[in-house]
């Protein structure tokens, strides 16, 4: 029995040293290519429009006077995307004014959380007046962000004591652009 364990353990010892000369190999390769183009994006988030209703409000002691919208979503809620190193610009252009009277330039935005403009005196901080002749600048050559990023902006209206009435069915249109540099 000795030797019969014996055998078998040096048939496989013996097996196994062989075993490799005899077998092939082969291999080949493949190259892969990843092609991510520039890309850019924007998302306006909110649900319906923004309303600035002023049938409740106190009128300013001295005009002009700055309201922020009463509805339930009260900024433009925006988020970007951008994965060109080189970075984005962001701008917007309104359709039209609310009335002739009432132009969209009494219409500011602002990074979201700015406090209002007190009244009596230009818009302050950093509110931009909107404009239905020319494309305004929200953000200007602004880095690559991380993954799709808020910008919301903030809205206030500018009450002037010679504004009329206005048509409650009148509404401007923001529509924002987003370009990569």
């Amino acid at each position: 029995m000795k030797r019969f364990t014996l055998t078998a353990v040096m048939l496989v010892v013996l097996t196994a040293m062989a075993l490799p000369m005899f077998a092939a190999t082969d291999d080949a390769t493949v190259d892969v290519q990843i092609l991510i183009p520039s890309r850019v994006g924007i998302r306006i988030n909110n649900a319906g429009a923004i309303v600035f209703d002023l049938t409740s409000v106190t009128l300013p002691t001295t005009f002009p006077g700055y309201y922020g919208a009463t509805s339930a979503e009260t900024e433009v809620l925006l988020d970007v995307f951008c994965n060109d190193n080189d970075g984005f610009n962001l701008d917007v252009d309104a359709s039209g004014d609310f009335d002739a009277d009432v132009p969209v330039s009494q219409l500011f935005f602002a990074p979201s959380g700015e406090a209002l403009s007190a009244e009596g005196g230009a818009a302050g901080g950093n509110w931009t007046a909107f404009s239905s002749t020319a494309t305004v600048s929200v953000l200007a050559a602004e880095p690559r962000p991380t993954g799709w990023t808020d910008y919301n902006q903030a809205l206030e209206f500018m009450l002037e004591d010679t504004d009329p009435a206005v048509d409650p069915a009148v509404t401007v249109t923001l529509t924002y652009t987003i370009t990569n540099i």
